[in-house]
């Protein structure tokens, strides 16, 4: 899938789209999954933060600015998440 397709995607999920989420999710799920679990070696913590992590985009989507690409902006997420 092309970045502008994501951002098209996050653009819909700011809008309420669930089914524009859930194709996010889909795309994004297990590269995340895979970051947090680099940074905690902890796969069941990993899988509490992934819920954390899309929680969160879905309530800030609309926040997203396009300064960086979508990927760029989840995982800036995902590290954030992973660190707290």
């Amino acid at each position: 899938m092309a970045a502008a397709d994501h951002k098209f995607l996050l653009s819909q999920v700011a809008n309420g789209d669930k089914a524009a989420f859930s194709a996010l999710y889909r795309e994004y799920e297990r590269p995340v999954f895979r970051f947090i679990t680099s940074k905690l070696n902890d796969p069941f913590e990993a899988n509490d933060i992934l819920h954390e992590v899309f929680m969160e985009i879905w309530r800030s989507a609309g926040k997203f600015e396009g300064r960086s690409t979508v990927r760029t902006w989840l995982f800036g997420i995902a590290y954030r998440k992973t660190m707290d």
